[in-house]
C-alpha cells in the first residue's frame, strides 16, 4: 500500500541520512596548557581516555595546586560528595 511504502521509504531515507553520525567521530580540536597537557598523558592516556573526554572533565573540574606530600584523600575518610 501506499503508506507502508512510505514508512518504508522515510525510515531508509532517515537512517541514510544518520548514517554519517555513525562513522564520523568528533573532530573538534582540544588544547591543553602545558600543565593539563602532562597531567593528560602520565595520568589519563595510558587508561584509554581520549582527548576530548579529558578536555571535557577537564571543563568539570577546578584545578588546583598543593605542596609534594600534600594528602588529596585520607584512607577511610568519608568524603564530603
Amino acid at each position: 500500500t501506499k503508506l507502508a511504502a512510505n514508512v518504508v521509504g522515510l525510515t531508509v531515507g532517515c537512517l541514510i541520512g544518520m548514517l554519517p553520525l555513525l562513522v564520523l567521530q568528533d573532530r573538534k580540536q582540544v588544547y591543553f596548557d602545558a600543565d593539563a597537557l602532562a597531567l593528560y598523558e602520565t595520568v589519563f592516556a595510558p587508561y584509554g581516555v581520549s582527548p576530548t573526554q579529558f578536555f571535557e572533565l577537564m571543563h568539570l573540574c577546578r584545578w588546583r595546586t598543593h605542596e609534594a606530600g600534600h594528602k588529596l584523600v585520607e584512607s577511610g575518610a568519608e568524603l564530603d560528595r
